[in-house]
């Protein structure tokens, strides 16, 4: 399915559809495994920026 939608941004000749399938084909892997576990990085992300907020006060 993907590599259908891949082709079909390749055929109108747009440039801004002809950059999507290299975003789609780097990012699919994650995509999906977003969609099989609904898992985000969000939380971990937020822990990240707290630890580094208390480096840069400390």
């Amino acid at each position: 399915m993907a590599e259908a939608i891949m082709d079909k941004c390749d055929a109108t000749g747009n440039e801004h559809f002809k950059c999507f399938p290299n975003l789609l084909g780097m990012h699919f892997s994650g995509i999906i495994a977003h969609a099989r576990y609904q898992i985000s990085t969000g939380k971990i992300e937020g822990i990240d920026q707290k630890i580094k907020t208390l480096r840069r006060q400390g």
